[in-house]
């Protein structure tokens, strides 16, 4: 006759090893997600290279520093772990959109690097001309045949969307899986060593 009996002591084992064993996967999963979200940021980082590389805007660099590693709280707890921009425009070059004066009846589209740093009632001297284009510019005149041109007004202007956030995630997506497979080898590794 065959008899299998199971000890307390060996139910307590068990329990330890499977307590032993979710703590160790709750630390690796913290580990893993802070490095999966920093994995995500450097992809974010790299496709906005990538676009801004093929403009000939001016890169300023400003969206790029913009996207940070952050904690998501829930009653003073950290919950998640989030990348965001706090850039207004950080969605508008994902998703693309037109932009409209809020403010004024036109936007004032800067045409040099000056430009940019300034409101077009900061500066002196530009006067409103409308060029063979019928573009119109707010310019400074320089003599009879010459103008220096600072900006181009407009009723709205058309953003045209980057995806560089889907593009990110969709490159992270191996790299993070992978990330995750090594957290669960370590707590399997670690928990095995006790």
């Amino acid at each position: 006759m065959l008899k299998v009996e199971v000890s307390r002591d060996s139910l307590d084992k068990s329990n330890q090893a499977m307590i032993s064993l979710t703590r160790e996967f709750e630390h690796q999963s913290v580990v893993s997600v802070s490095k999966a979200a920093k994995h995500l940021l450097e992809n974010i980082r790299h496709e906005i290279i990538q676009w801004t590389s093929k403009t000939t805007y001016w890169k300023t660099g400003k969206l790029v520093r913009s996207f940070k590693v952050g904690p998501v709280l829930k009653s003073g707890k950290i919950q998640d772990i989030k990348v965001s921009s706090d850039r207004e425009y950080a969605s508008i070059h994902e998703t693309g959109g037109i932009i409209r004066p809020v403010r004024a009846k036109m936007l004032a589209i800067p045409l040099r690097p000056t430009a940019r740093k300034m409101k077009p009632r900061d500066v002196p001297g530009l006067v409103l001309i409308r060029s063979k284009s019928n573009d119109l510019l707010l310019a400074k005149v320089l003599g009879k045949d010459r103008i220096n041109p600072w900006y181009v007004l407009v009723k709205q202007s058309k953003i045209t969307p980057k995806r560089y956030l889907t593009k990110a995630v969709k490159a992270a997506r191996p790299g993070i899986r992978e990330i995750f497979n090594r957290a669960i080898a370590n707590a399997l590794k670690n928990v095995a060593k006790r």
